[in-house]
Order: C-alpha cells, then structure tokens, then sequence
C-alpha cells in the first residue's frame, strides 16, 4: 500500500512537472510568435508604405500561420492541465439547452459557408449542476469537428435525457449529440480519436490531434463522458453526457484507451 501512495505521488510530481516545462516552453515561443505577429501587422498597416495585393496576400498568409501556431502552443498548455489534474471547474446550475444553443450559434457562421444546415433541438432541455464554459468548450470542439469533416448535407445538436444504461458507470441526466452527415470513421478505429496527437487520416495536416483528447478529459473532470457511434460513409454521432450532479474528480484518467 505504501509502495502504490509512492508511485501515485511520484507520477503525480511528475505529471506537474511536465506541465510546468510545457508552460514555460509556451510562455517562451509565444513571444517571439506574437512579436513577428505584430510586426506583419505593421507592415498590413503601411508604415513602411503602400503594399503590392501580392506583398498583402503574402503578409496575411504569414499572419494565418503565426495564429495557427499561438493556437497550437495554447492546446498544448491546455491539455498539460487537463493531464496534470490542474484544471478547476466551478459547477453550478445551468440550462444546457441555453449553453449548448450558444455553442451551436458560435459555428452557425462556418455551417452556413460550407452550405451545411445546422439544427439546433434544445427545447425543454433539463437544468444540471455543471460548469458551462466547459461544457461551452467541449461542443464547440465537437461542432467544429463536424462542420469541418462534413462536405454535404447537415449537423444536428439534439439535447435529450439518455438511453437507459447510456452513462456507463453512474446515472447519466442529459445527452447533447452532435451527428453529422459526414464521411464516418472506419470500423474499430473510435478509440483512436480520443487519442493525443491521433488522426485518422494521415492525409489530414488540419488540427493538432488534442482537441478531442482534451474534451474527453474535461468531460470525465465533470463527471460524465464522451461517446462516439460513426459508420464510414454514414456520418458520426458524438455524445457528451453529463450526471445529474457532476462531482469534480480528483484525477482525470491518462492512461491510454
């Protein structure tokens, strides 16, 4: 018993010291970024005199780059918390139907460029005890995903109670499914989007491969879980779901799926 309390408080120490490292690495790299960032941003502005449209397009090209690459350093950060067990979530009583209503309209945007619809079903939503930027984050990398991986046809957001049996291990209230019409994922390959730096196509050069890893842990944090039923050619359908009253774990499980 005493050697197991070790070795937890070990890989606990050390858990906190890689996400120190990973911090100060982030604060490190984002300097420079932000500076270069600035300095295009100068350069957009004139103030070194009028630009060609081919010097603008290149200019911005380098600016989508930079901010492409602050993002990723932030992800980073992110899930080292998130894999640390530093993360605070701050419960409380919420209508999910509203937060989630939110989330979809932040990509109603992005649908609508790509010709998709995106139906929305939140009506007569429960309330539940849980922390609404979380939740906030977790459908916003789930409907980014879907309208990013979708060429044709719709995403629906549906807020319902679950299946009977659908939350595993402890009673789940409320199930917020994204489904898309989308290219599905191949046979057995699921658990491998829940994986860090994981893409199912390695064609696909989009994303960092954490965003799912990251909403996975966040919704464990929570007290609930992320599912998936896909079927290649068929679409996806992802599933938060969340407990009547979601207790804050003291860890978040890293280990592999």
């Amino acid at each position: 018993m005493i050697e197991r309390d070790s070795a937890a408080s070990e890989l606990e120490a050390l858990m906190a010291s890689k996400s120190r490292l990973i911090r100060g690495f982030a604060h490190d790299i984002k300097n420079p970024l932000g500076a270069a960032d600035g300095r295009a941003d100068l350069l957009l502005a004139g103030v070194v005199g009028e630009l060609t449209a081919e010097q603008v397009a290149h200019l911005e090209g380098i600016r989508r780059s930079l901010k492409a690459s602050i993002a990723l350093v932030d992800l980073l950060v992110e899930f080292s918390r998130v894999e640390a067990g530093q993360i605070e979530v701050q419960s409380q009583d919420i209508d999910i139907g509203v937060v989630a209503r939110d989330a979809a309209d932040d990509h109603m945007a992005a649908a609508q460029c790509k010709g998709l619809d995106l139906v929305i079903e939140c009506d007569g939503a429960p309330r539940v005890q849980s922390d609404p930027d979380r939740v906030r984050q977790i459908l916003s990398n789930l409907l980014s995903n879907a309208v990013k991986y979708t060429t044709a046809g719709s995403v629906h957001l549906h807020v319902e109670l679950p299946a009977p049996g659908e939350g595993g291990d402890y009673e789940a209230s409320v199930a917020i499914r994204v489904r898309d019409t989308g290219r599905g994922i191949p046979a057995g390959r699921t658990v491998e989007l829940f994986r860090e730096f994981t893409r199912i196509d390695p064609e696909d050069k989009s994303g960092s491969g954490l965003g799912l890893a990251i909403s996975r842990r966040l919704a464990r944090l929570l007290g609930g879980d992320i599912t998936v039923c896909s079927e290649e050619g068929s679409g996806s359908t992802f599933t938060l779901l969340l407990p009547p009253a979601a207790p804050v774990r003291a860890e978040v499980p890293i280990a592999a799926e």
